[in-house]
């Protein structure tokens, strides 16, 4: 029997890095609604120079991700996990990107 604890931990840390991102994009979301309601330039200002850290959040999950499959080799539903929260945070990151548009 092997040990799961490292996998289960990682993907743990994949999941809350998801969460951090999704949670961003959806202040960013509120903050651009704000930006245009209002007409704040500021906060449109705001919004434009937090988008680096979602490019990095994305960029964290996407080596997690890799690290995860090469180091902890994981099968069936796991694989299909990691991967697929490697495309969620790229999908999450390109909202991101519309969002300061």
């Amino acid at each position: 029997m092997t040990n799961r604890a490292p996998l289960d931990a990682e993907m743990q840390a994949i999941f809350d890095e998801l969460l951090r991102l999704s949670s961003l994009v959806q202040e960013g979301l509120t903050m651009a609604f704000d930006a245009v309601v209002e007409f704040d330039t500021q906060v449109a200002q705001d919004l434009i120079n937090r988008d680096h850290i979602l490019n990095e959040l994305a960029q964290s999950v996407e080596y997690r991700v890799e690290r995860t499959v090469a180091l902890q080799q994981p099968a069936a539903r796991d694989l299909r996990i990691v991967i697929a929260s490697m495309l969620i945070a790229t999908e999450l990151e390109r909202m991101g990107d519309h969002v300061v548009g």
